[in-house]
């Protein structure tokens, strides 16, 4: 199962299933419509946004765009645009970041003890999608690139195991 996931946060072209706690995962070639009908949880989905229907017809942003639009004919935009300067003002206080994949929410544990950005590690596993990314660049990092924002000797620590994963593959 780790190898699995090594696969799937290094390749671009491997997504996992966005319902949460849902074991699958997906090969999507160049080209592909990024429609999953999830035959383990049943759910149908967009691997890029996460929409859930996939939005049939509509690219991404044209989904969202008009999602954001019927949100204000109903009236509630105002209550939308407030909840996302919240979001963001909270993302701000706590130093959060956003996965660079699944766009996921992450937070280091205990910042208020860390030294500094430049003095700490920023080698992160996102615990949604698995991807592996630098915490202070939000470079996507794979087993044989690295951004150099921190020593090429850390590693990871996976989310849901707690165990430690290594970086870059022996002889790099």
């Amino acid at each position: 199962e780790r190898s699995l996931e090594q696969a799937v946060s290094a390749s671009s072209t491997m997504w996992p299933c966005p319902s949460p706690d849902c074991p699958n995962r997906v090969a999507l070639d160049d080209g592909q419509e990024p429609r999953l009908q999830c035959p383990q949880c049943g759910k149908e989905h967009c691997l890029v946004c996460h929409a859930t229907p996939y939005h049939n017809g509509k690219t991404c942003q044209e989904h969202a765009a008009a999602s954001g639009a019927s949100s204000s004919s109903g009236g509630n935009n105002r209550t939308t645009l407030d909840e996302e300067a919240s979001l963001r003002d909270w993302m701000e206080r706590t130093g959060s970041r956003q996965c660079p994949r699944c766009k996921m929410g992450v937070t280091k544990e205990d910042l208020g003890r860390q030294k500094s950005q430049r003095a700490e590690c920023h080698k992160m596993m996102c615990r949604n999608c698995e991807t592996r990314f630098c915490f202070k660049c939000l470079t996507v990092l794979t087993s044989s690139t690295t951004c150099g924002c921190t020593g090429d000797n850390h590693g990871f620590i996976h989310p849901k195991t707690g165990r430690w994963v290594s970086h870059l593959r022996k002889g790099r």
